[in-house]
Order: structure tokens, then sequence, then C-alpha cells
């Protein structure tokens, strides 16, 4: 299932440069709940095994909250046009949700997406989006995904220059009673060096009619 276009939160859906690919965001398929007294029958266990999971039809299977009550498992997908496979890029060992995924420009191998943490609980995100979340890359021809951030902060929209050497991104305070929307910065990954640089800091006490921080 394809995630709704109308979720700024999660939803992503680009094309790669080059025209050959198609990302987006879907909710990652889940085993059919049935019933231990549902009859299976040899031929169901033959072609469906993997898609049947008996007695966990009452299991509560936690979403993102109000307005994202159907976000449970979201996965960046990528579909290759020409060949019409998908590939599921998500990052080993982690428990998070995707979302905000961006292609590389000029590059339909390399992408860029944010993970959000869902231990211990997915608090929702509509109106307070303080969520710990982790900044990764990914190498979809060799299946390698790799962190470019901690996990303790909240990030959110990134962005390549035309040229893909630089990405940006915003990143807030995601520590428990922290405010919602507070100030943010703005960072920089030189793509080459995976180095990352503040551009823009938190400004805690903005001067007279001064630049008062991003928000």
């Amino acid at each position: 299932k394809v995630t709704n276009g109308d979720n700024d939160q999660f939803s992503s859906f680009q094309l790669s440069s080059d025209g050959t690919k198609l990302l987006y965001i879907a909710e990652k398929k889940r085993p059919e709940a049935v019933s231990y007294f549902k009859k299976v029958t040899n031929g169901d266990k033959d072609n469906d095994e993997k898609d049947l999971k008996q007695g966990a039809e009452n299991i509560f299977q936690e979403s993102w909250g109000e307005q994202l009550s159907t976000v449970i498992n979201p996965v960046v997908i990528v579909l290759d046009i020409l060949s019409e496979e998908c590939v599921l890029v998500e990052p080993e060992g982690r428990d998070v949700s995707l979302g905000k995924a961006r292609w590389l420009p000029g590059n339909n191998k390399e992408l860029v997406f944010v993970g959000y943490e869902n231990n211990p609980r997915k608090l929702g995100f509509v109106y307070c989006q303080n969520r710990p979340s982790t900044l990764f890359s990914a190498d979809i021809e060799n299946n390698i995904c790799t962190a470019l951030t901690d996990n303790n902060k909240h990030i959110c929209s990134p962005r390549f220059n035309p040229q893909g050497t630089k990405l940006v991104f915003l990143e807030r305070d995601a520590a428990l009673g922290s405010p919602h929307h507070s100030c943010a910065i703005l960072k920089m990954v030189d793509w080459e060096s995976k180095k990352i640089s503040t551009v823009i800091d938190i400004v805690s006490t903005p001067k007279a009619n001064g630049f008062t921080g991003i928000y």
C-alpha cells in the first residue's frame, strides 16, 4: 500500500534524474492474520505459508497516531520502470519507520531517507514532530544503508543541491519534554567526505529586529 501523498510526515514520490527508477514510501506487507480456528488447507500452506499468521488477528498494530492511523511500518520502495521490479530499502537491524526519501541528483543508485525510531513507542507525529530519528544514505545496487547522524535528534527536510555535492537538513532537539516545533539547526553534509557542519545554529536570544532562527 502506497503511503498517502497528503501525508507530509512520511510520504515521498520522486523519479530518478534519468527517468528509469521511481522511489516512494509504502506500508511494508505484513502476514495475513487469521484465527487459530480457521481451517488452513495444504494448498494454503504450500502457496501462502509466509503470508499467513494464525492467532494474530487481535494483536495490536501501533500506528503513528492521529491522522496517521494507517501508517504503521512505512518503508522505501524503488521501482525499476524498465524491468517493473521493486527493491525494498530499509536499514538492517534498525526498528525504524522510513520517510522523506530523496534521490542523489544525477544518480539512480544512491538516495537518502529519514528513519524515525519506533521504540519505545510511536507517540504521534502531526502536532509534535520532535521524534528521535536518523538520516540514512542508501546504495541500492549493493543493498547498503549507512547512518549519517545519531538517533537522538529529530531530522527533517533533507535536500541536495543541484550538483549533488551538498546535502542540507534541519535538526531539532528530540528529548522527551522538549518544546514542540522548537528552533531548528540547519546542517550540511559534504557528500564526498560525509562530514557534517552547522550552517545556521539555534538563536536563543534574538537581537532587536534581528534574525530569530528557523522554525
